[in-house]
């Protein structure tokens, strides 16, 4: 990826926070694919220039990083494995888990990739903020994993946080997460 051409995102998961997320990224002029298990979800995101897939692995085969926002770890699971959005993704894709999933969740889907696409590099960023932050850019990010990818994610990132805080290998995120909690 260059800083003259944004590969395109895909955002799987078009709540509350995944909406603002892509709305974030559009304003920021990201080409951005977004999925949600209820399309109309995505309808206004459609009319500020999103292409709506039809299916998370097809939004998957369509962009070099994919963001999951769902709520929980069978949600993320059953996104990756049973509806085919991590055999969907192109050799080197990145996979950024944005979701709160907690620390055994984020484990779960680390072995999943591990196991089935060890070539798809995993980022484990959970948010802190809510619906507001995320229509307006300006959540924290929690991000951890390979120091390889920060360039590739830094611009999407940049769209969707005020701040981006780096913590070391996958998992620790999750961590980080934890304790601004408590």
């Amino acid at each position: 990826m260059t800083a003259a051409r944004q590969e395109p995102v895909a955002i799987l998961g078009i709540g509350a926070m995944g909406h603002g997320m892509a709305a974030s990224a559009l304003r920021a002029g990201i080409p951005t694919v977004v999925w949600n298990r209820t399309p109309a979800a995505t309808r206004d995101l459609a009319g500020r220039g999103a292409e709506v897939a039809p299916s998370a692995a097809d939004a998957a085969r369509r962009a070099a990083i994919v963001v999951t926002m769902v709520t929980d770890t069978d949600a993320v699971l059953s996104i990756a494995h049973d509806q085919g959005m991590l055999a969907a993704l192109g050799p080197g894709a990145i996979w950024v888990q944005m979701g709160t999933i907690g620390l055994a969740g984020i484990d779960r889907v680390a072995a999943l990739v591990q196991g089935q696409r060890p070539d798809v590099t995993l980022l484990d960023a959970p948010v802190s903020g809510s619906k507001d932050p995320a229509e307006r850019g300006q959540l924290t990010i929690f991000a951890s994993g390979p120091q390889a990818v920060r360039p590739l994610v830094a611009r999407l990132f940049d769209a969707l946080g005020q701040r981006t805080i780096w913590v070391g290998g996958v998992g620790a995120g999750s961590r980080l997460k934890l304790v601004n909690n408590t």
